[in-house]
């Protein structure tokens, strides 16, 4: 027979095993929410090559620009951020344009306005001569008397006007007697390149040229294990192999994709009582998206 003590041992075994589950489940739900925490920048693929190409190409700041291209959900943004943070714990200055919309004359203002740490009106530099002027005092003061390096990260860059495009590349004829100290990377879809190899000026200054492809089959694995190890701090995958097959079939290794897929599948396998998704939950979700509106709220861990 079994006693009272070892009842009550199972019991909390069975308490601690369930609470272990439920806090797997919520670091995953979590793992893959849409965030751009770089401790989920997963270097595999093209990723990790063309992070150590581009943070080269700026240590040595020789009047190139970088280009990473790659379709919509390939992971540009969070390869920018990566790069963002690398930089900046090696010293370097980083000013980043999320609005591609602006022209070059906005583009100037905006560059004076984050390398001299406030919002600047472009009443107080009203014309194109008194930026400029600005934007060199700027970096003589911040970039070329610490000695440090300036990288300028570009989004969205296919849809800059010519006029703009080029002007970001004449920023690397900005260099000092000790020599230059900024460095362009441009990120975009597939047009940017088209539109950069149109043009000879530009095309000619370009030394880093990244190209974000889809994950194939072995690196979707890698890239879930590693976003679940990264949030769990653990090595349990609550996939299973033929789950994460099929995901990555449905995906199309896409991470963007994969992560909301992933996040689905998880709140389904919620929704069941179960702690590890196999290719039925997975299929389901895909099958029933509408159905997470009914799903509970304490299924809904992540929002």
């Amino acid at each position: 027979m079994i006693g009272d003590t070892t009842r009550l041992r199972l019991a909390d075994d069975q308490q601690n095993d369930e609470c272990s589950s439920a806090a797997l489940m919520e670091a995953c739900l979590q793992a893959f929410s849409e965030n751009r925490d770089t401790g989920f920048f997963f270097p595999g693929g093209s990723a990790g090559p063309t992070l150590e190409a581009l943070i080269e190409l700026v240590v040595q700041a020789d009047m190139g620009l970088g280009m990473v291209t790659g379709d919509p959900g390939c992971g540009k943004t969070m390869l920018r951020s990566e790069l963002h943070r690398r930089l900046t714990e090696d010293g370097c200055l980083c000013a980043t344009l999320e609005n591609s919309w602006l022209d070059f004359d906005g583009i100037i203002l905006e560059l004076v306005s984050q390398l001299e740490g406030r919002r600047i009106g472009a009443s107080e530099f009203p014309d194109r001569y008194s930026r400029v002027a600005a934007l060199k005092q700027a970096i003589l003061h911040h970039v070329v008397r610490p000695g440090r390096r300036l990288a300028i990260l570009v989004d969205e860059a296919q849809q800059l006007e010519e006029s703009a495009l080029d002007g970001i590349r004449s920023l690397t004829n900005i260099n000092a007697e000790r020599g230059n100290y900024i460095t362009p990377v441009l990120f975009g879809q597939p047009e940017l390149a088209r539109r950069v190899a149109g043009g000879p000026e530009i095309s000619s200054r370009i030394r880093v040229v990244g190209q974000l492809r889809t994950l194939s089959e072995s690196e979707t694995v890698a890239y879930v294990r590693h976003r679940v190890g990264v949030a769990s701090g653990g090595s349990t995958v609550p996939f299973t192999p033929d789950a994460i097959a099929r995901l990555h079939v449905v995906a199309r290794g896409v991470p963007r994709v994969i992560n909301q897929q992933c996040k689905m599948a998880l709140k389904a396998c919620l929704a069941l009582g179960r702690d590890i998704v196999d290719s039925n939950i997975l299929q389901d979700s895909l099958d029933n998206p509408n159905d997470r509106e009914s799903w509970p709220d304490s299924c809904l861990l992540s929002g």
